[in-house]
């Protein structure tokens, strides 16, 4: 991994979480989609 893939990685996850919360998903949506990319 190149270096700021990490911050890239933390950008890709708010905008995730951001998507979801507008679409309304409950917060186990949000955590299996987030062990998901983890």
């Amino acid at each position: 991994m190149r270096k700021g893939s990490k911050k890239e990685i933390k950008k890709i996850l708010i905008t995730f979480g951001e998507k979801i919360i507008k679409r309304g998903y409950n917060i186990e949506e949000l955590k299996r989609a987030s062990l998901f990319i983890a």
